[in-house]
């Protein structure tokens, strides 16, 4: 938590999954962050849910512009890589591994940019330093 304290620099919301670790993970974060009026359980995060939903979730918040998604593998990862421009999932998430990509839209009208991806230990790293 400390580590996603010293990568996130205030959120605009952050949705999760309703399942126990998810939702357990959200208020870790946002705890960490000073933000936990801002955590929204959504059906979307739910395994097994189409892409579409989660886009249409962005489009209908976009106002919101730095949101943090909790949820699950391996739809994370294929979510992170649609929006990276890929078909294909080209991004992995091990537990309570974070990434950044930054977008130009919603759905974006080019490939989204990946910022970073840390890895567990590199956020504990972060966390100590």
């Amino acid at each position: 938590a400390k580590g996603i304290a010293r990568v996130i620099n205030g959120l605009d919301a952050i949705f999760t999954s309703r399942l126990q670790r998810a939702a357990d993970t959200a208020r870790i974060a946002a705890r960490a962050l000073g933000c936990e009026d801002i955590i929204e359980t959504r059906r979307e995060l739910m395994p097994g849910r189409p892409l579409k939903e989660l886009f249409s979730l962005l489009a209908a918040n976009r106002s919101r512009l730095r949101v943090l998604i909790v949820g699950h593998e391996p739809g994370l990862g294929f979510f992170a890589s649609a929006l990276l421009g890929s078909k294909d999932s080209v991004i992995q998430f091990k537990k309570g591994a974070l990434c950044r990509i930054d977008m130009n839209g919603v759905p974006p009208e080019t490939p989204g940019r990946l910022i970073w991806h840390l890895s567990p230990r590199q956020l504990r790293l972060l966390g100590k330093a």
